[in-house]
């Protein structure tokens, strides 16, 4: 299983050679979106990893805006990069101008909307024999990232250990409440709505990002990880200390023990949806099941109700006046009332003939009934 991880300013040569590293990433604070290295920083690592039989890939994983695209080419020209053998890009922007300038490509897809093949095979399919890797999400299980693989001849890069990036905006965040300006600045935050807490803030030049309080690690099924075909794990050691960055990085050392590792660790962790993707159980939890549409006999949603006037209800389905003999209300808190309306008018106030998705009708009113009651035509008794 070959090694990826971030340069370590404090992390030597020897260092990297020791701890049998494939691929050291160069992650500067202007292209990346938690790099830390400045120009000059670069330039030192540069020098260091000239030295460095493996591959250094440069990282430019910004989203970049049109109004600052420009302005980024022109920085990144500027760079010395002759030692550099590819980029690991993340805007579409970004990729198509790396493939205009014939970089080897490693083209990150632990974002988007990369779950599934055809859409990883059709982004691969613009950069050509460019692309060299791919780097997939850990919002993947187990079986479809067997999937993929398999349907693609390419290197594959899994995070082993790392932070779970939760939310991204370019706006300020937290400088606003700090009135710090700093060009990194981390706090904590809880949930308002929740019991949860502790959600690591980032702020930057690029803007605002919450993590989840958990990071990310499955160093301990890496037979797993590798009977899938992935061949390559990515460190994410940019929040870590250099010594704790040495202990992960035997994690094919026989005497690895990933629960002393953990134990260790800043943070909890959690294997994320490697195993299982447990969302769909978890659903209802998320959401009032009881205002989720069921497509059987469904008509629509009532948005507006007045009191001893009207119900109105916004359609979504096709429907006409003869088939609207009764109906069925469905309340958010569960109740159901069944109703046989004795008039039935249209958005102009006309009587209703007939109509479609995106109509409003208008019935009797109904003592009850709220905006957001699911009506679905009652077919039970007709």
């Amino acid at each position: 299983m070959k090694k990826v991880i971030y340069f370590d300013k404090e992390m030597s040569i020897e260092d990297i050679k020791s701890l049998g590293i494939n691929e050291v990433i160069l992650s500067t604070s202007y292209f990346s979106r938690f790099g830390k290295l400045s120009k000059n920083d670069l330039d030192n690592a540069l020098n260091i990893l000239n030295d460095f039989s493996g591959i250094v890939s440069f990282e430019w994983d910004v989203l970049v805006r049109d109004s600052l695209f420009d302005e980024m080419i022109h920085q990144f020209e500027s760079l010395d990069l002759k030692r550099v053998d590819a980029l690991r890009v993340l805007d579409p922007g970004v990729y198509q101008y790396a493939i205009e300038k014939n970089w080897d490509i490693f083209l990150m897809l632990d974002s988007g909307p990369f779950h599934n093949p055809l859409a990883i095979k059709s982004f691969i399919g613009l950069g050509k024999d460019l692309v060299k890797k791919i780097v997939v999400s850990i919002e993947l299980d187990q079986l479809e990232l067997k999937e993929i693989i398999d349907q693609l001849n390419i290197d594959t890069e899994y995070l082993g250990y790392g932070r779970i990036l939760l939310f991204y905006t370019p706006r300020n965040l937290v400088t606003p409440l700090f009135g710090n300006e700093d060009k990194w600045i981390e706090v904590s935050a809880n949930s308002e709505e929740s019991p949860h807490k502790g959600f690591p803030v980032v702020e930057n030049i690029h803007g605002t990002f919450m993590f989840n309080p958990k990071d990310h690690f499955v160093l301990e099924f890496l037979d797993d990880i590798n009977d899938i075909g992935i061949n390559e794990i990515r460190i994410d050691n940019r929040f870590l200390s250099h010594e704790l960055t040495k202990e992960l990085l035997k994690f094919d050392d026989k005497e690895f023990n990933p629960k002393d590792v953990k134990s260790a660790l800043p943070r909890n962790v959690i294997r994320g949806f490697f195993h299982k993707n447990k969302s769909d159980a978890l659903f209802k939890k998320l959401k009032n099941y009881r205002i989720m549409r069921q497509d059987k006999d469904y008509l629509g949603q009532v948005i507006e109700v007045e009191k001893d006037h009207h119900i109105g209800i916004y359609l979504r389905n096709e429907v006409d006046a003869n088939s609207i003999r009764k109906v069925l209300l469905v309340t958010p808190e569960g109740k159901e009332k069944s109703a046989t309306p004795h008039q039935i008018k249209d958005f102009c106030g006309d009587d209703f003939v007939n109509g479609g998705y995106g109509d409003i009708i208008f019935i009797p009113h109904i003592s009850g009934i709220s905006v957001k009651t699911n009506v679905y035509l009652d077919i039970s008794n007709t």
